[in-house]
């Protein structure tokens, strides 16, 4: 499966694309919100996964554009957060995010929560 990682963060970058190649997926690795529209608008994607904040263009505002393109509406997206009980992932949710996997997290149990969120 094709994975988009949206995150500013490398260590997280590396941890997830290390946990998730080992169980098979491709990932295609985003820095901000904005490059994320742009590789998701250019390829297709079985699962996006955004971190709720990142520079030049935040997860929650990504996720609207998504959301609102015929192109990517239909892809799962997962936020990654820090802060789970967060008014804008509430509204994320709302709007037909999938989930939300809190960080820290282990790599077992991400790797299977994607997972379960690919399986149709």
């Amino acid at each position: 499966m094709r994975i988009l990682l949206a995150d500013d963060e490398p260590d997280i970058q590396l941890l997830v694309s290390m946990a998730l190649a080992e169980t098979g997926h491709e990932i295609v690795m985003a820095d901000n919100g904005r490059e994320a529209l742009e590789k998701a608008r250019s390829g297709a994607f079985d699962l996006i996964l955004l971190d709720a904040m990142m520079p030049v263009m935040g997860g929650f505002e990504a996720y609207r554009h998504l959301a609102a393109d015929p192109a990517t509406a239909a892809v799962p997206v997962l936020f990654m957060t820090a802060r789970p009980d967060d008014e804008d992932l509430r509204a994320a949710l709302a709007l037909g995010a999938r989930g939300i996997i809190q960080k820290p997290f282990d790599v077992d149990t991400l790797a299977r929560d994607i997972d379960k969120h690919l399986s149709p």
